[in-house]
């Protein structure tokens, strides 16, 4: 297992400002990234190494950037 943290962009109140996880390739960003109640742009790390941004879109899609 790998450990990785989502840092949420844009500042949400009633959301934490990153959530760190356990998996085996980073696949759970995604579950967490539905769960938020507004469509947020997130870096992710798998340790301290920067993987790229996420960002679900207004379609039900992902972007990711290396």
């Amino acid at each position: 297992m790998q450990h990785y943290t989502l840092q949420f962009e844009g500042g949400d109140p009633d959301e934490p400002d990153s959530v760190e996880f356990d998996s085996e390739d980073g696949h759970e960003a995604f579950g967490i990234l539905s769960r938020t109640k507004v469509a947020r742009k997130a870096k992710i790390y798998e340790g301290n190494n920067l993987l790229g941004t996420i960002v679900k879109t207004a379609q039900d899609g992902w972007l990711l950037n290396p």
